[in-house]
């Protein structure tokens, strides 16, 4: 069976244990569609791979979200059941004069804010309490372009929201940062992207990623407002990021997806359409 087709009949269990945000479902399953009739060798629209690794997951019901989560923060936490798997999602900014960071993929302790279609804020209700962002690349590099301050990463930016991100005076416990590429540009030796360097950066020196928030402050200042604080201590938020490399070949393998009827289309179309 089409893997379009597979898509439109497990809607509802899908839907059980994924939010879609700021796109729409008709769209990304009409692309699948579209590809499926046109096949390209080589299908590099990274949205609709991020969106089919999540259905991949979440049909698979609260055990396909546990173990999804378990590969984006390489196992480290303890979690409960619950989740759901958060696709394009927008977190309050931590600066003002800066728009909503639009997040690929996030699971964790989280829940719907109201007033932003998409919007998202920590779920305080465990403690201690966990989320990841995770940033997906295709064949794209990290953004830099970023109308009041062109200094400002990608990655950076994504970091910041997932070591603020909070609620109810309630701020994260154990923020996530999970980097997802094509397998080859974790293993070449080549290193043609930015976000190779700025992962390997942020991760193995803290210290650089809150100088590089602390860089933006005349910019774009810190969020202070009702109900919202930017942390106190940059240092202590940017040390207490765990950063992970993950790959869309081991998300959308055999060995990782649950065993669902969507399973086998997945990896079929992500050896036909990938090379």
């Amino acid at each position: 069976m089409a893997l379009s087709t597979l898509l439109l009949g497990l809607r509802t269990p899908i839907e059980e244990n994924l939010f879609v945000g700021k796109a729409r479902w008709e769209m990304l399953t009409a692309k699948v569609a579209q590809q499926e009739d046109a096949p390209h060798a080589d299908y590099y629209d990274e949205q609709v791979w991020t969106f089919l690794l999540a259905c991949g997951y979440a049909v698979g019901g609260p055990e396909g979200v546990s173990a999804l989560e378990d590969l984006l923060t390489g196992g480290a936490g303890a979690w409960r059941t619950g989740h759901k798997i958060w696709f394009e999602v927008l977190p309050t900014p931590p600066r003002f004069q800066e728009g909503n960071t639009n997040v690929d993929l996030a699971v964790g302790d989280i829940r719907l804010r109201s007033g932003v279609e998409g919007g998202i804020e920590l779920d305080p209700e465990s403690t201690p309490n966990w989320v990841c962002l995770t940033e997906a690349k295709w064949y794209s590099d990290i953004d830099t372009k970023v109308s009041n301050q062109r200094e400002r990463n990608q990655l950076a930016r994504v970091a910041e929201n997932a070591a603020c991100l909070q609620s109810e005076g309630a701020i994260v416990d154990r923020p996530f940062v999970t980097l997802l590429t094509p397998r080859r540009f974790r293993s070449s030796e080549l290193r043609s992207r930015l976000y190779v360097y700025k992962y390997h950066e942020y991760r193995d020196d803290p210290a650089r990623l809150a100088f590089e928030w602390r860089a933006m402050d005349n910019a774009m200042p810190p969020r202070s407002n009702s109900g919202w604080r930017y942390p106190k201590n940059p240092d202590e938020r940017a040390r207490s990021i765990r950063f992970h490399w993950v790959t869309y070949d081991d998300l959308l393998s055999e060995d990782n997806l649950p065993d669902t009827p969507i399973r086998d289309a997945l990896v079929r179309a992500f050896e036909d359409w990938t090379p």
